[in-house]
């Protein structure tokens, strides 16, 4: 195999539900750290002037290495010929909806695309490990962002992706691989300019910076809500539970077990009592909770409605202020991220809250737009 033998892949991710604030398309985001990575977005259409209600592709490209075999498969269906290789070839002449799509020497017919079960099974697997990649990374970049910027979407935001690839030239053809269909929209918008997008290399860059589970069950609680209620009040109380234990096992992983096994206090009496403890203990400044008592009420309240409501069901939750219990979880979730170092997690908190602390003001809110500033 030739030592720079690679194949060139593209993976075109679409999303849907958000308005769109860009004059033209021109590349989001590029890493070439650690964890090389350039992603884009752009209306689907390709319109130059976007408007409401357009779709959004996100684009993420990756070169994986590959051998000099797959090289000239993936170059020979650019050029109307189908050179088998390996084990296991398939016979040829081969048909296709009664008549021979591909002759004896390899030749394809016009308008014809070998399926993609026709491929050797080696590029198959390469195929499938650059989409799940690509994949991963749009959907760790767009978890990140809401976790970053505190946007409301799903927890999985992508609708369907296509995969595409070269070995040469500025033209990506389509790989003929079925996309997967998931139905979700975004809720708010990305802010993005030079100095968003230097901050978010750094978060980038970090190993095991992931977006929370806590924030993604939060996510899911908001979606859930619009549909039903109960089970946004459900999903909002779990989302608490998770973020709390999660952290503290994280601060002291001595605790892990115990947070898995043994039953613990309710989540407002370690908010209350253990959470602060910990980091007194560990020399963070914790002076603030005090300050929190209002937040803290309003964890108990939310946990004691849960609790009515799944040991009863007599709850009317219609008549529950679902906006105030998601507005509390957001701010006890990013306060212990400010606890664990993530000190622009203070911009997320609300308003109030916020002021009450003490802390900087956060960024300004878009209404649901994406907005791309491009470096000058």
């Amino acid at each position: 195999m030739s030592a720079d033998a690679k194949i060139n892949f593209l993976l075109h991710a679409r999303t849907t539900g958000v308005k769109f604030g860009l004059n033209q398309y021109r590349g989001l985001f590029r890493s070439s750290g650690s964890r090389p990575i350039e992603i884009g977005v752009g209306p689907a259409g390709g319109n130059n002037t976007p408007g409401p209600g357009d779709e959004l592709v996100w684009k993420a490209t990756t070169s994986l290495a590959a051998t000099n075999e797959q090289v000239e498969f993936v170059d020979g269906l650019g050029h109307g010929q189908f050179r088998q290789y390996g084990p296991n070839p398939i016979p040829l002449p081969h048909f296709a909806y009664g008549k021979e799509v591909i002759d004896k020497q390899g030749n394809i017919a016009e308008n014809y695309g070998p399926a993609f079960k026709l491929y050797p099974k080696d590029l198959q697997d390469l195929c499938l490990a650059a989409r799940k990649k690509l994949r991963s990374d749009i959907d760790r970049f767009i978890s990140l962002l809401c976790w970053r910027q505190n946007i409301g979407a799903s927890h999985d935001p992508v609708q369907y992706d296509f995969l595409y690839w070269k070995v040469s030239g500025e033209i990506y053809r389509a790989i003929s691989e079925p996309y997967v269909d998931v139905s979700s929209t975004f809720t708010a918008g990305i802010q993005w300019n030079s100095e968003r997008e230097a901050d978010f290399a750094e978060v980038w860059e970090l190993e095991n910076s992931n977006e929370l589970l806590g924030h993604q069950l939060l996510r899911e609680a908001v979606n859930l809500g619009r549909s039903s209620s109960r089970s946004g009040l459900l999903m909002l109380a779990t989302a608490l539970e998770v973020g709390v234990k999660s952290h503290i096992s994280r601060i002291v992983p001595d605790t892990s077990w115990l947070m898995e096994k043994i039953p613990s206090p309710p989540v407002h009496k370690m908010l209350r009592d253990y959470v602060p403890s910990i980091h007194k203990a560990r020399g963070t400044d914790v002076d603030f909770w005090q300050k929190l008592r209002r937040t803290l009420n309003s964890v108990q309240e939310l946990v004691e409605i849960r609790n009515r409501v799944a040991h009863s069901g007599k709850v009317d939750v219609g008549t529950v202020d679902l906006e105030k219990y998601t507005a509390t979880v957001s701010d006890v979730l990013y306060i212990l991220d400010v606890l664990e170092g993530h000190d622009w997690a203070k911009h997320h908190v609300s308003n109030k809250l916020r002021n009450e602390l003490a802390w900087p003001s956060g960024p300004r809110k878009l209404g649901g737009m994406i907005r791309f500033e491009p470096p000058e």
